[in-house]
């Protein structure tokens, strides 16, 4: 709701916001990561077969991850700014 403010009033976002967001993002996608793990190990062997829900969910929460504003290298930039640094990545 922060950041939609600001981009409504001031017309972007500041650099604080989209660090902020960023550590979010990559913390979701970490705990979605785990999560799916989770319950395509519990599944076994079953999860194995393309046409079980597991095996797509393991697939495509890794995508996700792989994303470049989904990697955990995101969090160096996040943490510079939070300490009042610049971001060491042009597309933050």
């Amino acid at each position: 709701a922060e950041l939609w403010r600001e981009v409504c009033e001031e017309g972007q976002a500041t650099m604080q916001s989209r660090a902020k967001l960023r550590r979010v993002m990559v913390h979701a996608v970490d705990s979605a990561v785990e999560a799916v793990q989770l319950c395509y190990h519990t599944a076994g062997g079953s999860a194995l077969f393309e046409n079980e829900p597991f095996e797509l969910a393991l697939r495509d929460v890794h995508a996700t991850a792989g994303h470049l504003v989904m990697q955990r290298e995101m969090m160096e930039d996040a943490g510079r700014v939070a300490l009042g640094l610049p971001p060491l990545l042009g597309n933050f």
